[in-house]
């Protein structure tokens, strides 16, 4: 189920065939008598023939292809012998309701029914399909044409009615291509269409450009290189809509060749091996300690690797000495364990005080390395932001003086190809560049938004293909700067080429989508830094053209930090939070004019007072720099955020037990953190929370006991902790590690919107277990989601939490139908299946509650599609599980069913991902009102339990 015709007619379809199927099943089971389905049947066979007669007038049609009219009578004979069949074996079963015979003709009319259904739809959804595959076989022939030219100046007139032809296709094709969007039901088949169309029709101009100029310059070879690389960019973009038009799932359309496993390192960290780590030491089993630390080594050092080797091209050297930094301490930090696991495998880890010792600095080096790890992620996207920044400014706009591009331009114009030619080697290696950042954001989002990533991974290889054809016009330029064929086709790639650099700019840092607004605006501020310190440095020396890049590149940066703050202050419905982001704006503008007026007495000179200028313009930079550190504070403390220098946040490195009782006797305090597991584990920085004022404070990852009152700090003893026997407490992480006991019920009171849980937190399954069972993999993945937050008050995870359960039970169904389709295993398996449904409509209205309520109009907007996606998605299972009871031996349903379930698990994870970060947007009243609270769940069994 692809389209929105697929959806509206098997939906229901599969409905009744579900309920047919169970009624054989109960029957069967009970060995009671079958109920009078006939009248139902005659129903179903008068809309299997209404089917039928569409489907024969879409075959009369004069514009039907000799395979519709093949194809479509089988079909609709097939459907209409299974309704035939279906209203006979009802009638057999009003004559005798027991017999076999006639229940089981009713699950082949009903098989038959739902696949021959499908074949109708399928016969006409081809059909639509290959009208658009033949309009791209037309217009590649014509682009194939186009692209050898002319043989001879006699051939002229014909080349130009070609190229007439090609343009008439390319509308047709448009025609088509759009109406085909328009029933598509996910949205990433859509918006490559989209995209491919888009290049089509942008880049037709450039087309009749490069085809002027090869006509004007006959042996001109530059110039039919330049038509060339055009018609194979067009034929690529006609290759994309034939090859998305056969899609029909949606893990196709998300497909993309050429990442890097980064993504899925840092998510396996996270939700699987350090979890994994810390339920192993409870086991005290070596063997299974060991192999959580082997596992949770190799992906940390796969992690500081990648890092290592991007952070080598990260342009700003306090960034790139940050995360430099961060990569050490990981890898210092993992030495550390490392030594630890052989310890421990070597069977000394039990038995005396070096034991517990040794065990305390183990917890805190995980704690540590767990910090890092999310400090280092920190960092990455932080220095691509600068460094995307930087490259976009200086290509961006031909007309910002000081640029590489706005050099180009001006060479390029002015004949200048000396000049050009070092010109053209900068603009190729800033391309480059910009190639390798939009990788490394792809990168960022694969696993959490593929949709997002699928985006700029078309943006980068469209501004990529022009890299090539703005090099080769700039080139055709220089060679003729007054012709006027030249000029138009320079023009015209120019122009292409902005569109492109600009659509990365919007979906990459333009607004929060690919990073969080606290990322784009530290990584902008760096940005902006590092041009400071750069044209200091460069006026230092006196180097007239860095100065006027880097000044120019300021201004980009300072512009690209207030466009993110506008963007911020115009999708907030939140009118406190509006205004001091106005406010703060303001005083950023306020700033501006002196700051270009320095500027432009840099870019404006080719002298030595350029460099005078520019020693100016660093002191004002100065002032301007404090204001925009004030704006960024504004959305940080409204929104959650890292400081901008990751290494103050490090935790302590994990001292002996005497050294920090000792330090704790001395201050008078007890840390939480010594008794409770490292709280920013399960509160991340980058999420704040709301008090009762509505205002935000800030984690509670550092809370001291003297802070949570009396009655908590007299509730810590080693004597009175609920549920503790001192048999069992002998064996507990008290008599290891000599933690004291905690009266939880009255830490859970004081800290508010944290609820405490004695319980062993969930983890994902491992790669062996997950191929084994995919289907229960994705209801693991659900659950451990779900495991974050507390049910209680919040309906989302309350359904998130039944889904995870009913995924579960179909995983086993699901094998359970595959080696014996019993009646009864065909019911269980379709109710898991109608009970997964029925939860992706609860956690849709529950998700609609805070979109209507949600003071972020692009968090809404992005909540609204996700919301549609799991409709969507809920929908197609059930149709699925209804295709694969009816036919429980065909295997391709298998990979169906696994592909949706998967689909609709990560649909569902972003759904919550997104509803906790809108709750943080309305006030603890309104939440109230709409009755959804996301309370942090903290699990504390993997302390209290080994």
């Amino acid at each position: 189920m692809h389209t929105t015709t697929s959806k509206a007619v098997l939906t229901p379809l599969a409905d009744a065939v579900s309920s047919l199927i169970v009624i054989v099943s109960d029957a069967e089971t009970d060995g009671t008598a079958m109920p009078n389905l006939n009248p139902l049947a005659k129903g179903v066979e008068a809309q299997i023939a209404n089917l039928v007669n569409v489907g024969k007038r879409i075959e009369g049609q004069p514009n039907a292809d000799a395979q519709l009219k093949r194809d479509m009578p089988v079909a609709c004979g097939d459907v209409t012998k299974s309704a035939e069949l279906l209203v006979s074996s009802t009638g057999d079963l009003v004559t005798d309701p027991y017999s076999a015979k006639g229940r089981q003709d009713l699950l082949q009319a009903v098989k038959g029914i739902l696949s021959g259904t499908t074949a109708v739809l399928n016969v006409f959804d081809d059909a639509e399909v290959r009208k658009i595959i033949s309009a791209c076989a037309i217009l590649r022939a014509h682009l194939d044409t186009i692209s050898r030219g002319p043989s001879s100046p006699a051939e002229a007139q014909q080349f130009v009615q070609v190229i007439a032809q090609a343009s008439q296709t390319i509308v047709v094709l448009a025609q088509l291509t759009n109406k085909r969007v328009a029933e598509l039901l996910f949205l990433v088949l859509q918006t490559r269409l989209k995209a491919a169309i888009a290049l089509l029709t942008k880049e037709s101009p450039v087309l009749i450009g490069a085809c002027k100029l090869s006509l004007t310059q006959p042996q001109n070879e530059a110039a039919k290189a330049s038509r060339t690389d055009t018609c194979d960019r067009l034929k690529d973009a006609v290759r994309e809509i034939e090859i998305v038009v056969q899609f029909h799932t949606e893990d196709e359309g998300l497909a993309i060749e050429g990442t890097s496993d980064v993504g899925k390192i840092r998510k396996a960290l996270a939700e699987e091996l350090f979890p994994k780590v810390l339920r192993a030491l409870g086991s005290e089993k070596p063997q299974e300690i060991q192999k959580a630390m082997d596992n949770q080594s190799k992906a940390t050092s796969a992690l500081v690797q990648h890092a290592a080797e991007y952070g080598h091209a990260v342009r700003d050297s306090v960034q790139r000495a940050q995360i430099e930094d961060i990569c050490e301490e990981l890898a210092s930090t993992q030495q550390r364990l490392n030594a630890s696991a052989e310890w421990i495998e070597s069977g000394a880890y039990t038995g005396d005080g070096s034991a517990a010792e040794r065990y305390a600095r183990l917890r805190e080096d995980i704690d540590r390395l767990n910090a890092r790890a999310k400090a280092l992620q920190t960092a990455m996207s932080r220095a691509v932001i600068s460094d995307a920044g930087s490259v976009i400014g200086n290509l961006s706009d031909p007309n910002a003086t000081g640029t590489v591009i706005n050099r180009v331009h001006l060479a390029a114009h002015g004949g200048k190809k000396s000049a050009l030619a070092d010109d053209l080697e900068a603009f190729g290696s800033e391309s480059g560049r910009l190639e390798a950042v939009v990788s490394a954001a792809i990168d960022t989002v694969m696993v959490s938004n593929p949709q997002t990533a699928q985006e700029l991974r078309i943006a980068r290889d469209r501004n990529k293909g022009l890299s090539v054809a703005y090099t080769g016009a700039a080139k055709l330029l220089a060679a003729s700067p007054q012709d006027p064929a030249a000029r138009e086709h320079y023009r015209a790639v120019s122009g292409a080429w902005e569109d492109s650099v600009k659509d990365i700019q919007k979906i990459m840092i333009g607004q929060e989508g690919v990073f969080k607004a606290e990322e784009l605006m530290s990584g902008t501020k760096s940005g902006f830094e590092h041009h400071a310190r750069s044209l200091a440095g460069v006026a230092a020396e006196g180097n007239i053209g860095a100065a006027h890049e880097h000044a120019a590149l300021l201004i980009t940066s300072a512009n690209q930090f207030i466009a993110v703050a506008q963007k911020e202050a115009e999708n907030t419905e939140d009118a406190d939070y509006k205004l001091q982001l106005e406010l703060k704006i303001h005083e950023v503008q306020s700033g501006i004019p002196d700051f270009l007026t320095c500027a432009q007495f840099v870019l404006d000179s080719f002298t030595s007072s350029s460099i005078d200028a520019a020693f100016e313009l660093s002191s004002v930079v100065k002032g301007l720099t404090s204001k925009l550190s004030d704006l960024g504070n504004v959305i940080r403390s409204y929104k959650g955020g890292e400081a901008d220098n990751l290494m103050e946040q490090l935790p302590p490195k994990a001292e002996s037990l005497d050294s920090v009782n000792s330090a704790q006797s001395s201050s008078g305090k007890q840390v939480v953190g010594s008794v409770l597991p490292d709280m920013s584990e399960f509160v991340p920085s980058s999420r704040a929370s709301v008090d009762q004022s509505g205002s935000h404070r800030p984690s509670i990852g550092k809370v001291e006991l003297p802070e949570l009152g009396a009655s908590v700090r007299n509730s810590v003893d080693h004597s009175n902790a609920p549920g503790f026997s001192n048999e069992k407490r002998s064996s507990t992480a008290s008599a290891r590690f000599g933690v004291p006991k905690i009266n939880m019920e009255a830490l859970t009171e004081q800290m508010g919107d944290v609820v405490l849980v004695e319980e062993e937190k969930p983890v994902l399954l491992s790669e062996e277990e997950a191929i084994a069972s995919p289907i229960k993999a994705a209801a693991q993945e659900l659950k451990v989601v779900a495991s974050n937050w507390s049910a209680r008050e919040n309906p989302i995870v309350q359904a998130v939490s039944n889904m995870s359960q009913n995924l579960h039970d179909l995983g086993s169904s699901h094998f359970d139908l595959r080696s014996s389709s019993t009646p009864g295993i065909k019911k269980v398996f379709i109710s898991a299946a109608q009970r997964i449904t029925s939860e992706s409509v609860n956690v849709c209205k529950s998700a609609n509650l805070l979109v209507d309520v949600c003071k972020d109009k692009r968090l809404k907007a992005q909540l609204l599609t996700t919301v549609n996606r799991i409709e969507t998605l809920g929908q197609q299972l059930k149709i699925v599980a209804a295709v694969k009871a009816s036919a429980p031996s065909d295997r391709d349903q298998d990979a169906i069913l696994v592909q949706c379930a998967n689909n609709l698990m990560g649909a569902v994870k972003a759904c919550v991902s997104d509803c906790e970060s809108a709750s943080l947007r309305v006030t603890p009243e309104v939440l109230d009102h709409i009755g959804v609270k996301f309370r942090r769940q903290i699990h504390l069994a993997k302390v209290y339990d080994h």
